[in-house]
């Protein structure tokens, strides 16, 4: 645990060294906190529309209970803003486990695969950001060679992921992909990577369905393009107007790159993926870093209160749920 504050450090050092607070401070009383309650606002209705997708994913099952999902999700939510290592996805599949007639292995399948999802349509809204935007002369060169490298990796994630999905009724290809990957692990690894590649290849299987399939792509899409709103939305709080429509856009790919990086909070890397992100519209200094806080903060409080509402109605503590949720997952691995 302790490497995510070594991470948090470096970056917090990184995104807010060299910037006078007094301007900062400045650009927060000036903001519209109306726009910033409305992005607030639709952040929750996000959380809910996360679980409304979640739904289908699980629905090769059977129906659960809306609220024990949105319980275990908007928990796992809340531990990922306090620890640095990324156990969400642990604490969801246990969770539900533990409220509905489902294992915790499967439900965790189901997790990945909506992870795997994400990717896909973020890649797909990559491509498009990355093939379409305008670059400006005096940055040409500087980010000409980022745009590049963000189509390349683009096209070659969303090629991997669909011969994974055209093949994934191949036995062979699995265990091919499976001896591939492990290779990437270290030993004492192996084993559980590779019943999570099992779980996931498993979570395929409610894609076989395509009005399932259907369903699933135009609720990623609306629900990527709501959070591209949200960063919009934001943006305008601070009185800034003259952007593209693809800078939203632009700044979700970056902040999506910062919560790869384990860091309690996501404190460091998101605000330096954000003004980042920003700098690349001219929105620099210190005005980039405001809208990097209250993005934040906004983020925070409405990933964390909700699950905290949750945790109390059910008479929950975190860090109980974190012991047994890994403990027990590991066992259910162990077991499929």
């Amino acid at each position: 645990m302790w490497q995510g504050f070594v991470v948090l450090l470096i970056f917090a050092v990184w995104a807010f060294l060299d910037y006078d607070f007094a301007p900062v401070a400045s650009s927060l009383a000036e903001a519209n906190w109306a726009l910033i309650g409305l992005g607030m606002t639709l952040n929750v209705s996000l959380l809910y529309l996360r679980v409304f997708k979640w739904r289908f994913f699980l629905s090769a099952f059977k129906t659960f209970s809306f609220f024990n999902m949105s319980l275990a999700a908007f928990a796992a939510y809340t531990c990922n803003m306090v620890i640095p290592a990324k156990v969400g996805g642990a604490i969801q599949a246990w969770l539900l486990s533990k409220k509905e007639p489902i294992s915790a292995s499967s439900a965790f399948g189901t997790v990945v695969l909506t992870r795997v999802m994400d990717a896909i349509t973020l890649s797909v809204i990559g491509l498009l950001v990355f093939s379409t935007m305008e670059i400006p002369l005096d940055k040409s060169h500087y980010w000409e060679s980022y745009r590049n490298a963000g189509i390349i990796i683009t096209v070659s994630l969303l090629s991997l992921i669909v011969f994974l999905f055209i093949f994934r009724n191949h036995k062979n290809i699995e265990n091919g992909f499976k001896r591939l990957a492990i290779r990437f692990v270290p030993a004492r690894m192996q084993t559980s990577t590779e019943k999570v590649i099992t779980l996931f290849w498993e979570g395929f299987e409610v894609l076989n369905q395509r009005r399932t399939l259907g369903i699933i792509v135009i609720l990623n899409f609306t629900f990527w393009g709501l959070v591209a709103t949200t960063i919009f939305i934001y943006i305008k709080a601070f009185g800034i107007s003259d952007i593209p429509m693809t800078a939203p856009l632009f700044i979700l790919l970056a902040q999506a790159i910062g919560f790869m990086i384990p860091s309690p909070g996501n404190i460091g890397p998101f605000h330096a993926a954000t003004v980042v992100g920003l700098s690349f519209y001219g929105v620099v200094g210190e005005l980039a870093l405001s809208i990097a806080i209250i993005m934040h903060a906004a983020m925070f409080i409405t990933n964390s209160l909700p699950g905290l509402i949750y945790l109390w109605i059910g008479n929950l503590k975190i860090s109980a749920i974190i012991r047994e949720a890994e403990l027990n997952l590991t066992k259910a691995n162990e077991n499929t």
